[in-house]
């Protein structure tokens, strides 16, 4: 057994509650009230060479 594998073990588990933390802040300052402009979203469809 490697003698560092609870320490591994201990900052990996870290890493995913800081990881966890930074996510949930990006999802309720960024994301959360986001909403399509319908009209800019249309107009843009309808400039698209991609819709040919």
């Amino acid at each position: 057994m490697n003698v560092m594998e609870p320490v591994i073990a201990h900052k990996i588990l870290h890493s995913l509650e800081l990881l966890t933390n930074a996510v949930d802040v990006l999802r309720t300052k960024c994301v959360v009230g986001i909403t399509a402009n319908a009209e800019n979203c249309h107009r843009h469809l309808e400039a698209s060479t991609a819709v040919l």
